[in-house]
């Protein structure tokens, strides 16, 4: 499967939202799905002001802390250079990473203090004005560890359906094609 065609982008339009709206309305902590380069293909639960008016250089593709963890293959929970709380959960089908359930950017509580010790002036050449970044920062949420723990379980759960729905679709879609393939190659014998 090459890149071009991954069927992650195709499993988007029917009804991916609506097929976890149940179980994400179990939570208020933010969750995406990414493909391979860092694009976000779909916002389950929106990332805070933080992340997509400060960290992320273009919209909707993660940011440079993201990109690093995707190069270097990784799967799990990081901390992001401003002590956020993140993680991805692969989406594999076949041995293939076709994407990731992401999201988290939270403070845990005992790290809450971090908040206060991020370099406003760091953001300014973005352009942005000093209150509205001290807002954005101000709006990052702060949850204990069980919530995080709870929150990874979700990560991971969504992230194994979706690769076994992807599995089906591509199964399915094999069995169809060789199915077209024998009933014209039994046309053509007939002609």
């Amino acid at each position: 499967m090459g890149k071009s065609n991954n069927p992650l982008k195709k499993l988007i339009a029917p009804n991916l939202y609506n097929h976890y709206s149940s179980i994400l309305s179990l939570s208020d902590i933010p969750l995406f799905l990414l493909d391979t380069n860092g694009d976000i293909l779909l916002e389950l639960i929106p990332s805070p002001n933080f992340c997509t008016n400060l960290c992320q250089e273009r919209k909707n593709k993660v940011c440079h802390d993201y990109i690093c963890q995707l190069k270097n293959g990784y799967e799990g929970r990081f901390t992001c250079k401003y002590n956020l709380e993140n993680i991805l959960c692969p989406i594999t089908v076949q041995e293939e990473t076709l994407g990731y359930i992401a999201g988290m950017q939270v403070y845990l509580k005992e790290n809450e203090y971090k908040k206060q010790m991020i370099d406003i002036h760091s953001f300014e050449k973005r352009n942005t004005n000093l209150e509205l970044i001290a807002k954005c920062i101000a709006s990052i949420a702060t949850v204990d560890s069980d919530k995080i723990k709870v929150q990874e379980q979700l990560c991971c759960e969504i992230a194994k359906n979706i690769s076994l729905d992807l599995y089906e679709n591509i199964n399915h879609s094999h069995n169809d094609l060789e199915r077209l393939s024998i009933e014209k190659e039994m046309l053509e014998k007939k002609s």
